[in-house]
């Protein structure tokens, strides 16, 4: 299979490709980034209250691994 990928490349390499810009993206995509914004955040005693359990300051999770 390995070897059909590397021929394929051959030929893509042999297309003319002068005059055609290079591209990452098929669509016409910009990076929108909103500005920073300083806010309210939450109350950290509100914040302990919904937590089911509390340690240290951190949400206490179920270990994963």
């Amino acid at each position: 299979q390995l070897t059909k990928i590397l021929d394929y490349m051959d030929v893509l390499n042999e297309l003319n490709l002068e005059g055609l810009e290079v591209t990452a993206h098929t669509l016409d995509l910009k990076n929108v980034m909103r500005n920073d914004e300083v806010k309210k955040s939450l109350d950290i005693k509100e914040v302990k209250q919904l937590a089911p359990e509390w340690k240290n300051n951190h949400f206490v999770v179920p270990r994963i691994i």
